[in-house]
């Protein structure tokens, strides 16, 4: 099958996808909905990783079939990142939450977030998580850690000293808390 006719038959069938061009950074992606083919190109609705309609101040943009390197539909990411984009109203105007980095502060956000028993985004072993804190103590925690697609990696005891920084309350917290909660 050419990449053409895969295309076609995402358009057809409405399917979100991501895909990588031959001028994007190897680590990126772009996500939308085809909306159009004409000729050898076509045009992608963008939506971005918060679900947000559009992608770096872009609505769309029209792709040549030879610019795709590879195309995913179906993958866990996508499927959440559906939800995100059919609910995004309730998600608009959100921002980002900072991060917190001094030992003091990512201590005492683990213990408001276990309080709260909201979700969390944590940075540890050169990578980020969404978690949800289920136990502090004075040299541990517990977290219930997920990937970026929110499938579960499992149970993580860390020392809070290892834990680099810690982002509560913000647009990518109530995200993966929607999304986990309808898991």
């Amino acid at each position: 099958m050419r990449i053409a006719d895969f295309i076609a038959q995402v358009k057809e069938q409405g399917t979100l996808l991501a895909l990588r061009c031959e001028w994007q950074k190897d680590d990126k992606f772009l996500c939308g909905y085809v909306d159009e083919i004409e000729g050898d190109d076509f045009k992608l609705r963008y939506v971005n990783f918060h679900g947000e309609p559009g992608h770096s101040g872009a609505e769309y943009d029209w792709i040549g079939f030879d610019e795709v390197d590879w195309i995913e539909t179906d993958s866990r990411y996508l499927h959440a990142l559906e939800k995100l984009h059919k609910t995004w109203s309730q998600f608009e105007g959100q921002k980002s939450a900072r991060w917190k980095t001094s030992p003091a502060s990512v201590k005492k956000a683990l213990k408001d977030c276990h309080a709260a028993g909201a979700f969390c985004c944590v940075r540890y072993d050169d990578c980020i998580y969404y978690a949800k804190v289920e136990e502090v103590h004075q040299h541990i925690a517990k977290l219930a850690v997920f990937w970026e697609d929110y499938s579960s990696k499992g149970t993580v005891f860390i020392r809070p000293d290892q834990i680099k920084a810690i982002r509560i309350g913000g647009i990518d917290e109530a995200q993966a808390e929607f999304l986990l909660a309808k898991a």
